[in-house]
C-alpha cells in the first residue's frame, strides 16, 4: 500500500491519498478557483490508477455558491471515468444527521454523475464504503482501520 500523500494543502480544502483512496475535506466553502486547483492537484493521481480510485468527500456546511456547484460537477464528470465511486462524510449525529444525509442524497442524485455515491456519519463507516467500492471491482485497498485514522487526520482542523 502507497504512503500517505498530500495532494492539496489549502485553507480551503485539504486533499490526501491513501493509495487510491482519495479524501477531500472542505474547511469552507467551495470556491470555482479552489476547485480548478483541486482537480488539478487529484489530476496525477487519477493517471496513476486510471483503473479507478475511489474518493472520500467531507463537505463544508458553508453551501458552495452556483459556480463552484458548477465546477464542482464539472470537474466530477470530466474524472467519473477514473472514479469507481464516493462516500460523502457528514458527520452529524441524530435526526438532524439523518435529515442533512437524506437531503444531500437528493442533490447528489439529481447530478447524475456516472459513479455511486453514497452517505455516512462518521470515518469508520466511509472508510468501509470507499474500500467496499474498490473492492467490488478487485481493487487493492488499504486496511479499514489505516484509513479510518486516515480520514479523520485529513478532516483535523488546520
Amino acid at each position: 500500500m502507497s504512503d500517505p500523500t498530500v495532494l492539496l494543502d489549502h485553507a480551503d480544502v485539504r486533499a490526501s491519498s491513501l493509495g487510491r483512496v482519495v479524501v477531500t475535506a472542505w474547511h469552507h466553502a467551495p470556491k470555482a478557483d479552489v476547485v480548478a486547483t483541486l482537480e488539478s492537484s487529484v489530476l496525477p493521481l487519477h493517471e496513476r490508477f486510471p483503473d479507478g480510485t475511489a474518493l472520500v468527500i467531507v463537505p463544508s456546511r458553508e453551501q458552495p455558491d452556483p459556480e463552484a456547484r458548477r465546477a464542482l460537477q464539472a470537474f466530477l464528470e470530466r474524472q467519473s471515468g477514473r472514479i469507481v465511486g464516493a462516500s460523502t462524510l457528514l458527520a452529524v449525529t441524530g435526526i438532524k444527521g439523518t435529515m442533512l444525509r437524506a437531503a444531500a442524497k437528493g442533490v447528489i442524485a439529481a447530478m447524475r454523475l456516472g459513479f455511486p455515491i453514497k452517505m455516512s456519519g462518521g470515518a469508520t463507516e466511509a472508510a468501509a464504503q470507499a474500500i467496499e467500492l474498490l473492492r467490488a471491482r478487485r481493487l487493492d485497498a488499504p486496511t479499514e482501520r489505516d484509513l479510518e485514522g486516515f480520514i479523520t487526520a485529513t478532516m483535523a482542523p488546520r
